[in-house]
């Protein structure tokens, strides 16, 4: 643990403050209040702790074929209403809407998952955008709209420390990402249109990343867990897909900054149901320069027969919940959260629904 959290301090010294990560979402974390570092499994190891890819025996874990997870925010699904189905004016409607984020989401991730070994393909998407009044430019209307897509490949080792019940995992990832921004407005109009190209709105890059993790798994009626992970190691950098002569300050194709998260989980229960309580820090050393209510996430679940769930949570300090039904070759999950879209708790944030499908083996 000494070990990964210096390295992780070491390199966090010349890293940028961006908040710019995976558009990756886990529906179960989602669900309990973005939590689940001390307890990942399966594909959610891959993306969030790999160590959790050595908990458990056997050797098969599951063939995922498909898991569509998409997301909208509320307002965005009440601007589609007034849209496609009352069809209303779209300029007046999204004016009514102005100061309310819009914002679509959508992954999929497929694999091989075995105990200790995984590799899996994914795909995910990212858009968000804000009409609003800008108070530094004389109250007019402006936009700021930001976008990532990534495609890629992952591959996960795991294994545990002896005999003990500490495990070791690492994720090694290789993606291209498609990443723009753009804040404007009235009096920018003009400037949008002599611009030589696009590539300081849009780029295209490809970048590797490497994620580490630790989990200590607690046995017995009352159980104590945790997890350490160091995401994006010396942070994730990209390179243009084609040459470009705009200095690496002004692409909008930026670095994913490299964090430290610790989770904790304490699970009790019976032979058919468990119930968990799960606390995580993420950003440890704030290399986003977030606030505190930001970085802090809780949450609880209660499973059946690890068939169905229901969860609970804190987002940012905004509530979440949901629930599973596993079907064996089937799975579903839905459920809501809050994403803060300012700088501050509070300042604006934007209520979310989601829903995801896993075709499994």
């Amino acid at each position: 643990m000494r070990i990964l959290w210096l390295i992780c301090w070491i390199v966090s010294v010349s890293a940028l403050a961006d908040d710019n990560t995976m558009p990756i979402r886990s529906a179960a974390f989602m669900r309990r209040g973005n939590t689940g570092i001390a307890i990942a499994q399966d594909e959610d190891a891959i993306f969030f702790n790999p160590a959790g890819l050595a908990y458990g025996s056997g050797v098969f874990r599951k063939v995922l074929f498909l898991s569509p997870y998409v997301e909208v925010s509320q307002d965005t699904r009440n601007v589609i209403r007034e849209i496609a189905i009352q069809k209303d004016d779209p300029t007046d409607t999204l004016r009514a809407h102005e100061g309310k984020v819009q914002h679509v989401a959508a992954s999929n991730v497929s694999g091989l998952i075995l105990r200790r070994v995984a590799l899996a393909a994914f795909g995910a998407t990212s858009t968000s955008a804000l009409l609003f009044k800008d108070p530094g430019q004389g109250g007019f209307e402006s936009v700021h709209a930001s976008s990532i897509s990534d495609v890629g490949i992952a591959m996960s080792l795991a294994d545990r420390v002896g005999t003990s019940r500490f495990l070791v995992g690492a994720t090694g990832t290789y993606f291209q990402r498609s990443q723009g921004e753009l804040f404007a407005n009235a009096t920018a109009a003009g400037q949008l249109q002599d611009l030589k190209s696009s590539e300081s709105l849009l780029m295209t890059g490809t970048g590797r990343a490497v994620n580490l993790g630790l989990m200590y798994r607690g046995e017995g009626r009352l159980n104590f867990s945790w997890g350490l992970t160091c995401l994006n190691v010396g942070t994730t950098t990209f390179t243009p897909n084609t040459p470009t002569d705009l200095d690496a300050s002004a692409w909008p194709l930026r670095p994913i900054k490299q964090t430290l998260n610790l989770g904790t989980a304490i699970e009790t229960g019976t032979q058919h149901s468990k119930f968990r309580f799960l606390a995580d820090m993420q950003d440890l050393l704030n290399a986003n320069h977030n606030v505190y209510a930001k970085r802090i996430h809780l949450g609880t679940e209660l499973v059946v027969y690890n068939r169905v769930g229901f969860s609970a949570g804190l987002n940012q300090g905004y509530p979440t919940g949901g629930f599973f039904v596993d079907l064996f070759l089937l799975r579903f999950d839905l459920g809501f959260y809050t994403e803060e879209y300012g700088d501050r708790a509070g300042d604006r944030p934007d209520p979310r629904l989601f829903v995801r499908m896993e075709a499994k083996l």
